[in-house]
């Protein structure tokens, strides 16, 4: 199973950009409309970071846990802050490392699943993990880039 396939197994439909628009009435809601395009790259660049770090510090589990959320990560850690953290937790690897690509779609795929019961939750994971073994690097990017962007969807409609 592809983790493409795993996406539309596990993530909930991202609202159209016209429906978000229509959401949003007042003045700082239209302004976030208006600046939909560059709020939501930047979203997913902090998105992207976030889920490496978590994916990073599951991986390291024998290294201090953090106890942050994917969500606090997100929208309460400072993306330079964060941004330093990923590096410190990926020590010799780069952020553009299959590493670093793996810890970013386990950890993308963990906040998607969050709502799913422990067993059902570790199944998927499992199957992520399957899936991440067998994808070559592009489809693995094409994947972690979809599940950021829904993700990136998500958080905007939690913030607004």
């Amino acid at each position: 199973m592809t983790l493409r396939r795993l996406a539309s197994l596990f993530i909930s439909s991202a609202f159209t950009f016209s429906a978000f628009a229509a959401e949003n009435t007042s003045t700082n809601e239209q302004d976030l409309v208006n600046n939909f395009a560059e709020i939501h790259q930047n979203l997913m660049a902090k998105v992207a970071v976030a889920d490496m770090y978590f994916g990073c510090q599951l991986a390291n589990q024998d290294t201090p846990q953090t106890s942050d959320s994917i969500e606090t990560l997100i929208l309460r850690t400072d993306k330079d802050t964060l941004g330093q953290q990923l590096i410190d937790c990926l020590g010799e690897d780069s952020i553009g490392s299959d590493k670093a690509l793996n810890y970013g779609i386990t950890g993308c795929f963990s906040d998607q699943t969050k709502h799913l019961a422990k067993q059902e939750q570790q199944q998927k994971m499992t199957q992520v993990a399957q899936a991440i073994e067998s994808l070559d690097k592009t489809e693995r990017q094409k994947s972690f880039t979809q599940c950021v962007n829904n993700q990136a969807l998500q958080y905007l409609q939690i913030e607004k």
